[in-house]
């Protein structure tokens, strides 16, 4: 159970001051504990950091899967997962979370490292995942999913990636956004369902 409050303070300080804001003080403070159990657990604060990564991609990566679940056809399960992807980078986690890596991510590479791992690539293999088994189910023509999932991640980060970062706020829903980004999938892979 320390284990989870310190986690959850350390999540809510990174939101709050950021992740060079942070202090293992601030977070023992809030959560008990001492600097010995953190770095025996988590390694110090990047590793703290990347625990918190982990467990936003798990939950996220999980999500993901709804669309396979529901067997929905290559468009909706597209659109599903890009407004999912959306909303979760949006997020006062998700925005935290990717400042911390772009501003902190040249002298913290490790923390790059447990984006990547933690959340980009768990979200790529569930959408790889997903479009498999469109592939199977013949709604799709036989093509590399991995590939397919990374590129579609990749166009969605480009959309959103500025706005992101710099802190502009939501206007609108991201459905026009997400919808050129779907529609570029499905133009490049020639899919017509």
């Amino acid at each position: 159970m320390r284990q989870l409050a310190i986690i959850d303070a350390a999540r809510q300080l990174f939101m709050d001051t950021g992740y060079r804001g942070t202090t293992l003080e601030a977070v023992i403070a809030k959560a008990g504990g001492s600097r010995e159990t953190i770095y025996r657990v988590f390694g110090g604060k990047s590793g703290l950091f990347g625990a918190i990564i982990e467990e936003a991609g798990a939950k996220f990566a999980a999500s993901i899967l709804e669309p396979v679940a529901l067997g929905l056809p290559p468009r909706e399960g597209l659109t599903r997962v890009g407004l999912q992807l959306a909303e979760v980078w949006h997020s006062a986690e998700g925005t935290a979370i990717n400042r911390a890596v772009v501003s902190e991510g040249l002298d913290a590479p490790e923390l790059v490292a447990a984006w990547y791992q933690g959340a980009a690539a768990r979200s790529i293999d569930s959408l790889a995942l997903y479009l498999h088994g469109q592939v199977a189910a013949g709604a799709l023509m036989p093509l590399d999913s991995r590939l397919v999932a990374r590129q579609y991640v990749t166009l969605l980060m480009g959309e959103f990636a500025f706005s992101l970062i710099a802190g502009i706020p939501k206007t609108s829903s991201f459905d026009e956004q997400v919808g050129r980004c779907v529609n570029l999938i499905m133009a490049a892979y020639q899919i017509v369902t």
